[in-house]
């Protein structure tokens, strides 16, 4: 999808993102988007759309160093729940598994990212493709390469917008707000963090860019890589078998702007969408 007027509509910040898109069929999508550190709030909303629709890729071909004849296909698991109006599944992608020294191959291969997309509105019609087939409407779940589902839409006129919440199944939705709520969390806790520098003499504004550009990098990863149930567990994805304690769970920017700095908001493992 072409991006529209990129240089007007486009809207930045560590704590809210929104671009439109030029749909091929007709029409605009906009796309906003806030981040917690376990869930992402994405909202859709649809102009001059009549029948809008959400597709959700669990596995694909993945081009493997620069060739781009070098490719595999991974695998992936996707299902569709009409009646929680969610779209599970996992992928066995693992972006770094082509440095994996060979002793850790067989327990690496076990790594999968998992997702749970729950959406606002409910599905009018959902279905699931599987290598570029569609499967018949009986079928709520497809395991293999080159798997995706999909879920159409009936949206009011003048009520063009999509919610969906990711958190991860397990979740009972502790955390999850709503997307405004959200934004508004993450502007704080950015702001408590960028307050601590104070910029003295003269700087120009690229050097300022620069300069708060590092910042902001430098916080926004490591981040949470465990569930909010009290149990500092993750899968480190390397030797098959969970890592205790929060030295592995969560690591920690010890040395920055003057002492403990608590990890703040990076990128969520789950997805939301309105």
């Amino acid at each position: 999808m072409p991006l529209m007027n990129r240089a007007e509509r486009e809207i930045i910040s560590p704590s809210y993102y929104s671009v439109d898109f030029g749909l091929g069929e007709g029409g605009v999508l906009h796309a906003e988007q806030s981040t917690m550190s376990h869930v992402t709030h994405l909202r859709f909303t649809f102009n001059d759309v009549t029948n809008p629709y959400m597709l959700i890729e669990a596995s694909r071909l993945s081009v493997i160093t620069l060739m781009p004849a070098n490719i595999t296909y991974l695998r992936g698991y996707v299902a569709v729940d009409a009646m929680r109006r969610q779209i599970t599944g996992y992928n066995s992608e693992q972006m770094d598994w082509i440095i994996h020294p060979t002793s850790i191959a067989a327990a690496a291969s076990g790594f999968r990212g998992y997702f749970c997309a729950r959406f606002d509105k409910p599905f009018a019609v959902v279905g699931i493709h599987k290598n570029c087939t569609l499967l018949p409407a009986d079928i709520e779940k497809a395991e293999g390469s080159l798997t995706s589902a999909f879920a159409r839409f009936h949206v009011p006129e003048g009520q063009r917008s999509l919610q969906v919440d990711e958190p991860g199944r397990r979740d009972p939705r502790p955390h999850v707000t709503g997307g405004k709520e959200t934004a508004r969390q993450m502007r704080t806790q950015w702001a408590e963090q960028l307050d601590r520098i104070t910029i003295e003499g003269a700087a120009s504004d690229n050097d300022l860019s620069t300069f708060y550009t590092a910042v902001y990098h430098s916080l926004q990863y490591p981040y949470e890589q465990h569930e909010r149930d009290g149990r500092p567990v993750y899968y480190p994805g390397y030797d098959d078998a969970g890592a205790r304690g929060p030295n592995a769970v969560l690591l920690k920017i010890t040395k920055a702007l003057g002492g403990g700095v608590r990890t703040p908001p990076g990128m969520s493992e789950g997805v939301n969408v309105v």
